[in-house]
Parts: structure tokens; sequence; C-alpha cells
């Protein structure tokens, strides 16, 4: 019993001086400012005096009103400065004088507006090494470089805050510098600007940003309206509008890495490349959506070199002063993209490619240019397979126009429009293999197929409105083009048996079934569906292996009456 009894008052002693470490400080106006500072009538009247009076653990409690600090404030060992009515209640004014507060082991600062300081370098406003800001507004803080509002250090955390006007006269990040271990999340950023990189945030070999909105930020003289990356960062969840770069990048660049996950860019502006986003030797943008952005030079939506890498992404509606409405893409990848309804002055509303691009899975449909190229443009030295290029326009090459060195394969070209020649594509020397060219309309020759030079093998052109066009350096083989005269080669002119006026799978009896040839490389390709492209040894011509089996067609009446019906 008496040892039950020790040990409960031990325990209670124990707590009891835990519970006892944790203490209050309070700063008002009005205080007395008498130490400790351990109620409302004795507050401290600066930060500064209560944070120096509080130990380990301790909450600094702020009344309302507007606080002058002199100088830096440094906070440590898990302290926490918070406001007690709220972030609008609470101003603490830097008088455009000096840093205002420094975080370290894992101090809080919460519920403050924080404006008008300045320093020289690392934060304007705060320097966070491994400490959480929570809740605050920052707004017109300045400094000369690395992070006009706040800068991190080896780590911390900022969340639920607003950065307003915040400006770096001389570098990077115009309201923040981030670095590996740092995380900025569920925050705003407007009007905030800088020379350099990064009108809001710049990330330096690492960083997190998630769910956060950018909104009319701006780099005046280099790269990066909203987030500038380099070598590392990761984005995610957030929103790019109306943001602004006088170089490259309306809302974003990336250099030697970084990465946009599921963000939104919507209206933004470059004076250069790429109007909201500029990929720089391996930048990624992955699930993001790219719309009504515009680029006075390339790139209207994108502009992507030196391995950047786009991935199940959505651009639509931007547009470019030169070429790439869309996409300008040199050295770079493209997959499973939705490429739709972009425009550009010059080449290639949808996508201008070269020097080794990939461009995959993809559909590009819908795009205008004024001059060449309306879906794709191929310079050089490109792989492009198994995209789907339709409705688009232009003077020549409506849906794609390809140059040497290039293979197109396992495409489908459909109801793309040229004024001039090559409705469907405008071929100089590349290799046009297993593509379905339909249903294209030029106005001078070439309705689905321009070809000046190059090859076209194991391919389907059908019901275009103009007679197909191969010069004297062209080539056709193994396919199935409709009127064609000069039948030699593997050339067959009878119906390919489509299934539908819209849909270009073949049925069974087609003669194009099993007609193509085999070439090298081939068993490792696939078809527009995905499927193995050869097999039992054997390809079909177009862009489909195989034809839609009997049974399929039975089961799809079914259904189409079963909808009949029960609409009835």
């Amino acid at each position: 019993m008496k040892n039950k009894l020790k040990f409960t008052l031990c325990f209670t002693i124990v707590i009891s001086a835990l519970y006892l470490s944790a203490a209050t400080k309070y700063v008002s106006k009005t205080g007395a400012n008498v130490p400790p500072y351990d109620s409302w009538a004795n507050a401290a009247t600066t930060i500064q005096a209560a944070v120096t009076e509080s130990g380990v653990d301790d909450t600094i409690l702020i009344g309302d009103g507007t606080y002058y600090p002199t100088n830096q404030i440094e906070i440590m060992g898990n302290r926490t400065v918070i406001s007690e009515n709220g972030r609008e209640k609470v101003v603490v004014d830097g008088s455009a004088t000096n840093r205002c507060f420094y975080l370290s082991e894992n101090a809080t600062i919460s519920g403050l507006t924080i404006s008008n300081c300045y320093t020289h370098r690392d934060g304007g406003a705060v320097f966070l090494d491994d400490g959480i800001v929570s809740n605050c507004v920052f707004t017109h803080n300045s400094a000369d470089y690395w992070g006009g509002a706040l800068s991190f250090g080896s780590g911390g955390v900022v969340q639920d805050s607003v950065f307003n006007y915040n400006t770096l006269s001389k570098d990077k990040g115009g309201a923040i510098v981030v670095f590996a271990g740092g995380l900025i999340r569920d925050c705003e950023f407007n009007y905030n600007s800088s020379t350099n990189y990064g009108g809001a945030i710049y990330c330096y070999q690492g960083g997190t940003v998630e769910n956060c909105s950018f909104t009319r930020n701006s780099v005046n003289s280099s790269k990066g309206g909203a987030v500038s990356c380099y070598k590392g960062g990761g984005i995610s969840n957030c929103t790019f509008d109306l943001n602004y770069s006088s170089s490259y990048g309306g809302a974003a660049y990336c250099y030697k890495g970084g990465e946009f996950i599921s963000c939104t860019f919507n209206t933004n502006y470059s004076l250069g490349n790429g109007g909201a986003a500029y990929l720089n030797g391996g930048g990624i943008l992955t699930n993001c959506t790219i719309n009504k952005s515009s680029a006075a030079g390339l790139g209207g939506g994108v502009y992507c070199v030196d391995d950047g890498y786009l991935q199940n992404c959505t651009l639509y509606d931007n547009y470019s002063d030169e070429h790439g409405g869309g996409i300008f893409i040199a050295g770079g990848t493209v997959d499973n993209c939705d490429i739709i309804d972009n425009d550009s002055a010059g080449y290639a509303a949808g996508i201008y490619c070269k020097d080794d691009s990939i461009i995959q899975d993809c559909l590009i449909a819908e795009n205008w240019a004024v001059e060449n190229a309306g879906g794709v443009y191929i310079e050089t030295s490109c792989t492009f397979r198994r995209n789907t290029i339709s409705n688009n326009f232009a003077e020549n090459g409506g849906g794609i126009m390809l140059n040497i060195n290039t293979l197109a394969e396992n495409c489908l070209i459909n109801a793309n429009r040229a004024t001039q020649h090559g409705g469907g594509a405008y071929n100089h020397g590349a290799t046009l293999q297993n593509c379905t060219i339909a249903n294209n309309e030029s106005g001078w020759s070439g309705g689905g197929v321009y070809s000046y030079t190059g090859i076209v093998v194991n391919c389907i052109l059908w019901n275009n409105n103009k007679e197909d066009y191969f010069n004297t350096g062209s080539e056709i083989l193994y396919s199935c083009i409709d009127g064609w005269t000069n039948i030699q080669n593997g050339i067959i002119t009878n119906d390919p048996a489509f299934y539908s006026e819209t849909s270009f799978k073949l049925l069974d009896g087609s003669p194009c079934l099993n007609s193509g040839t085999v070439l090298s490389g081939m068993s490792f390709q696939k078809d527009l569906d995905g499927n193995p492209r050869v097999v039992d040894g054997k390809v079909d011509m177009g862009c489909y292996q195989g034809a839609i089996p009997e049974p399929v067609l039975f089961i799809n009446f079914c259904l189409l009456f079963l909808l009949y019906y029960r609409k009835k």
C-alpha cells in the first residue's frame, strides 16, 4: 500500500512539473511590462521581451495591435508565438529596416500579419531553420537575395498562409526560397515578384509545395513567373493563374529537375518561350492541365528541351506567336497527353518537335495553325507512335508535316484539312508506317498524303477528298489506297471494310488483314490500341492489328437494340 502511494505521489509530481514547465507569456500594447509577463495586466509591450523571458515549450500570446520590432526576433526550443484574435488583428511591421523573425528547433509563429520587413538576403521577413509558420499573412516584404518574404534553412513547414506583394530586387524567390526538407502547403501567393528566378517560389535542390494557389506573380528579367525549380522540387495539386515571365516559363521553370503533379495552369503568359511552363534538362509535368496560356516565342503551353517530360497532361486553347501552340519540344518526351484546340501564328498549333523527341499515345485534335502543320510539325529525328491526329487545320499538312529521320507508326490521321497540300500528312523525307489516313481534305493536292520524299508502308489511305500525291522521290508499299492506279509493290485498292464511318478498326474479311509486310523492329511495336503489331508472323495494314470478331459485332448490335427499345 505504501509503495502504491509513493508511486502515485511521484507520478503526480512528474506530471505537475511537466505541466508547470509550459507557461504562457503575454504581449499587449497596453500591458504593464512587468516580468515574467504571466498575465494580460503585466504583459510585455514587445514580442522580443516576452520571447526572452520564455522557456522551452512556452506559448507567447500576442494581443491586438501593430508591433515594430527594432531587431530580428529569435525563437527556438519549441516555443510558439501566436495571436490572441487571429492574423487580421496582429501586425508585425519591420519598418523596412530589418527581418522580423528567425525560427529554429521547431519554433512556431501563427496567426500574424508580417509586413514591411527587409533584409539583404535569406528571407526579408522570416528565416526558417526547422520551424513552423502557420496561418500568417506576409505582405510588402522585400530582400535583395534569396526570398523576399521567407527563406528556408535546413527544413521547416509553411502552411495555411498568404503571401501578397513581396519582392526580391536582385535574385531568386519573390516570396520564398525553399531547399530540400522544406514543406509549403495550403498557401496562397498573389502579386509577388522577383528579378531573376521564381516570382513567388524558388526551389533549390528540393522542397515540396502542396495544395497552393499562385495568381499574378511575375519574374521581371528571367524565368518562372510563379515557381522556378533547380535540381529538384516537387509541386503538386497547385493552381497557377495569370502569372507572367519576361523571359521563359510564364508560370513555371524547371532546370535539371523539378516535378509538377496534378497542377492546373490557366491564362499564364511568357514574353519568351513557354507560356505556362518551361522544362529544361529533366523537368516533369504529370497529370497537369494547361489551358489558355500564351507565349510571344515558342510553345504557347509548354516549352520542353533536353529530357523534359510530359505525361498524362491536357493542353487546350493555348497560343504561340511563333511555333508550337500547345507544345514546343526538342529532345524530350510527350506521353499520353491530349493536345486540343491550340493555335499558332507559325507552324504546329499542336506540337512542334525536333532533336530525337518522343511523342506517343497522344490525342492531337482541333488545332489551328496560320502557316503549316495544324496538328504536328516534326523538324527532324523524332519517334512518333500510336497517336491520333484529328480535325486539325493549316495551309499545308493539315494533320502533320514530317521531315527526315523520322518514323511515324501506328497512328490514326483523320478528318484534318489543309488549304493547299496534304490534308492529312505532308511528308518530306520521313517514314509513315502502319497508319490509317482517312477522311482528310486538301484544297490543292494530296487529300490524304502529299509526299515529296519519304516512304509510306503498311498504311490505309481512304476517302480523302483529293488524290494522294507521291513525288518521284517517294515510295508507297504494301498499302491500301482509294482510287490508286499504279498497282504494284503490295498495293491494293479494295474497300478496307472499316467498322464504321468513325471507327477505323477492320471487320472480318477486310482485304487489309495480313496484307502488310513485316519490317525490322516491328515485333516490338504495338498498334494504336496497345496490342502486339505482329501476330503469327503477319501484320495488317493500318493502325489496328486484327479484326473485330463477329460475336463482338452481334453483342454491340444487341446493346444498341436494347438502348433503342428502352428509349421507345
